[in-house]
């Protein structure tokens, strides 16, 4: 048995849907995307082998944008009912399109993890808060040559380390440190368009054996490559630039509408500066839980806002990234003859990092 369920002795505490929740959450800025980008210029100023790899870059995008993108939505989603990019301004002169240029076989190397702290209100009951376990992926991460698909980019996990374990100790930290430890060496693949769009990650070798049982570390793995790019506009920009990509998708019985807006604060050739601002929400459905009984009337209902910050380098992954999302689910029964209404609001707040490490 991995020693890493013994992490979720003390997690009694949040409600049986939580594994949705923490799912919903650890989404941290936009569920998968993809874009149909047109034509690409090339900045004012560049050289002649920057331009052709521009040119390249714009027509690899268009057809990656049908192809491979395709995956990850059918396995992350049980369907996507829209989906779409739009510039609100274009900010200031001068403007160029923005897209990753990515050197192949140059590997990348990145430290980061996601910290997450839950409380959960019920009727009736004090709240109840707990920190959860705070693991460290390093990764490293090498692109290959740009193909119809995108870049193809291989990702190794190169260190996991248990940094934080509330409520263990002694000997069953020590056991679940070395657990997570073993799982150094796992890897994948999956792609990037040049306008920063993903594909679905896939598992290589014994990495797609060992993904069941050590599933929440590759999760944790899968959520930090979703941090390794910023969706990019198709339109030429400048700094102060504004763009919003828009979802709207059907998961588990939730419809989640989720909106996300970037801000181009600096921008210097390659390098820029963005911000996002995200809104998720889904209305009220019926609560579809094993141990519920199916006239209980309840329902569930979530929302979510995160603000973030990327320093992006437009030839290599994020070079650092930080912010936080916090998510408020609610779950009630109506109020019947034989049951008073009920709520269960759980509240959980992650914080999501990705850093390049001091050499």
């Amino acid at each position: 048995m991995l020693a890493l369920a013994a992490l979720k002795t003390k997690r009694a505490l949040l409600i049986g849907g939580a594994a949705l929740l923490c799912l919903l959450c650890l989404r941290v800025l936009w569920p998968a995307t993809s874009g149909d980008p047109k034509g690409v210029a090339a900045a004012d100023g560049a050289s002649s082998e920057l331009d052709a790899r521009k040119s390249e870059a714009t027509i690899l995008d268009s057809s990656a944008s049908d192809g491979a993108l395709q995956g990850r939505e059918a396995g992350d989603a049980d369907r996507v009912d829209r989906r779409s990019s739009r510039l609100i301004e274009s900010g200031a002169q001068p403007r160029a399109p923005l897209r990753y240029l990515f050197t192949a076989d140059q590997p990348s190397v990145r430290v980061g993890g996601i910290r997450m702290s839950a409380s959960v209100e019920t009727t009736g009951k004090p709240p109840q808060q707990q920190d959860q376990p705070f693991v460290q992926l390093t990764l490293k991460l090498t692109p290959g040559a740009l193909t119809n698909r995108g870049y193809p980019v291989l990702v190794r996990l190169e260190k996991a380390a248990l940094l934080e374990a509330p409520g263990l100790k002694g000997s069953a930290l020590t056991a679940a440190q070395a657990r997570i430890a073993t799982l150094a060496g796992l890897g994948g693949k999956f792609d990037i368009t040049p306008r920063g769009q993903l594909g679905h990650f896939e598992p290589a070798g014994e990495s797609a054996t060992i993904a069941r049982e050590a599933a929440e570390v590759l999760q944790l793995l899968q959520q930090l490559l979703e941090l390794s790019v910023v969706p990019l506009p198709e339109e030429p920009v400048g700094a102060g630039a504004r763009w919003e990509e828009l979802s709207i998708a059907t998961e588990r019985g939730l419809r989640i509408t989720t909106t996300t807006v970037f801000t181009l604060k600096e921008l210097h050739g390659d390098q820029a500066v963005v911000l996002a601002d995200m809104k998720r929400s889904a209305p009220r459905v019926p609560y579809d839980e094993p141990r519920v009984q199916p006239d209980s009337g309840m329902g569930i209902e979530f929302e979510a806002t995160g603000s973030f910050t990327f320093e992006v380098k437009l030839d290599r992954p994020t070079v650092k990234v930080s912010g936080e999302n916090t998510t408020i689910a609610r779950i009630e029964s109506v109020d019947q003859a034989s049951r008073p209404a009920r709520r269960i609001t759980q509240t959980m707040k992650t914080r999501p990092s990705l850093d390049t490490p001091t050499p």
